[in-house]
């Protein structure tokens, strides 16, 4: 099979997209075969058959949410369509609703404003951490959930106990977000079951949006930060009224490296 892929950056966080269909079980196989060829890829995902509303589908290959992901397949949809500014309507995996996506090109940047999924929950769960209990906050979106905890733990320490507290709070997708909230930084480490995945990852626009969902939950008003990354910024805002989440969108910048098409035996 002659496989087309593009490598793109948005803020740091390699993404590779699929453009020629595979079958999805099929995905993990490929995924892994990519990323072994582009090692400086953190996720992959596949562009599917547009739902109905949507003007492109992208299935991640763990099945997860991505922001950063969705971003870039929509970077490519206007790439593709040669047009250098619009909204594109986007489904994506561990995502119900369609997104809308702003995006203008400026440069050898795409500029991106993006819908994120209002999360399903904003709590405060109690896990285990060297037999002893810490209370934490953890943002669920449908497809991937984060914790945010303090700067200060050490990597090693948050690379242990991932996948247990995967475990404990019961889902299959994972982030563990290193807040230093004082300085506006960020570092992300994302654990992924279903494609056995674990990256510290340059930047993390869902986790940026769950750190802006917390926070807004938690100070109850609306709420606005960006959040220096190792690979660059990612910037959340929030309307936040009524203890009700209104709105919740991210704004980065995604860069299309370079397109290829490999041979691959599958």
């Amino acid at each position: 099979m002659n496989l087309r892929y593009t490598v793109l950056d948005p803020a740091g966080n390699k993404t590779l997209i699929v453009e020629t269909p595979v079958e999805r079980d099929k995905y993990k196989t490929v995924a892994d075969i990519l990323m072994q060829k582009e090692p400086d890829v953190e996720q992959v995902g596949f562009l599917e058959e547009a739902d109905d509303g949507a003007d492109i589908h992208l299935e991640m290959a763990g099945g997860e949410f991505c922001g950063n992901a969705s971003m870039c397949a929509a970077a490519m949809f206007l790439e593709d369509h040669r047009l250098k500014e619009g909204v594109v309507r986007l489904s994506v995996s561990g995502a119900d609703e369609i997104l809308g996506i702003t995006l203008k090109e400026e440069g050898r940047y795409w500029k991106c404003s993006a819908e994120m999924p209002v999360p399903e929950s904003v709590w405060l769960r109690v896990l285990k951490l060297n037999g002893k209990d810490v209370t934490l906050p953890v943002v669920n979106f449908k497809g991937i959930s984060h914790a945010i905890v303090s700067w200060n733990m050490e990597y090693d320490e948050a690379e242990k106990i991932i996948e247990d507290w995967a475990e404990q709070l019961e889902v299959d997708t994972l982030g563990i977000m290193l807040l230093d909230e004082e300085n506006s930084k960020l570092l992300p480490l994302v654990f992924v079951k279903k494609s056995d995945t674990l990256f510290w990852e340059h930047s993390c626009a869902s986790g940026t949006a769950a750190v802006g969902a917390w926070s807004a939950v938690d100070k109850n008003q609306d709420f606005s930060v960006e959040l220096k990354q190792p690979g660059g910024s990612i910037g959340v805002s929030v309307e936040y009224s009524d203890e009700k989440m209104k709105s919740l969108v991210i704004n980065g910048k995604v860069r299309i490296s370079s397109t290829c098409s490999v041979e691959l035996d599958i």
